[in-house]
């Protein structure tokens, strides 16, 4: 596969990188999950409510996830009526929809992960270790970054 850049984007962007890799790595898992009845965006919306712990309300989902309450509803009742996701409501606020993962989810997402980490070997089959280990910490850096960013609306810098 030839890497293009948008004829705009200068190709140095780190953005547009970071981009097509992300497209890679969907495009490379969206046959893989398939085999476990799983799309990448559901593959995303399960990894977000397992990482979210047991009190992830619907909107800190839709928040992690980058999409709109109303939009990850539709997807919600869907993954309810497959019996992949429990909806109840929060212990401290009757209004608040708690999100959770039932037992087939778990497992379907067990899988998943076990295909995410093969992309994982694919990845550092071109790194050495020390270009693994310095790159991760720049991503790290990165991520603070822009995590600071987004929580704040102030950079460290």
């Amino acid at each position: 596969m030839t890497i293009r850049y948008p004829d705009r984007v200068a190709q140095e962007s780190i953005g547009v990188r970071i981009g097509l890799l992300y497209d890679l790595q969907a495009s490379w898992l969206e046959p893989r999950f398939a085999r476990h009845g799983l799309s990448f965006t559901t593959f995303q919306l399960l990894a977000a409510v397992q990482s979210a712990g047991k009190s992830a309300s619907q909107v800190e989902i839709a928040r992690r996830l980058g999409i709109s309450a109303a939009t990850l509803s539709e997807a919600v009742f869907a993954l309810v009526k497959k019996g992949w996701i429990q909806q109840s409501a929060s212990a401290t606020d009757r209004r608040v929809k708690v999100l959770s993962l039932t037992t087939p989810a778990t497992k379907v997402l067990k899988a998943a992960l076990k295909e995410v980490d093969q992309f994982e070997v694919l990845v550092q089959r071109a790194l050495s270790e020390a270009d693994i280990n310095r790159l991760a910490k720049l991503m790290d850096a990165v991520a603070k970054e822009v995590e600071q960013e987004f929580s704040t609306g102030e950079s460290s810098r």
